[in-house]
């Protein structure tokens, strides 16, 4: 697994932590932890088309 993989694992255990303890704070981080899904999907498929 790739370091940038392996943080944005610790980064959604955190987000899933958060929402349990403060149901409030789930949405936005959900759609952080989604944004940063995303971003690393992109920047694997243009290191993979190098």
């Amino acid at each position: 697994m790739s370091p940038r993989g392996l943080a944005l694992l610790v980064a959604t255990a955190f987000v899933v932590y958060l929402a349990f303890q403060h149901p409030q704070a789930a949405p936005p981080a959900l759609v952080g932890i989604g944004a940063l899904t995303v971003l690393n999907q992109l920047v694997s498929r243009d290191r993979d088309e190098d």
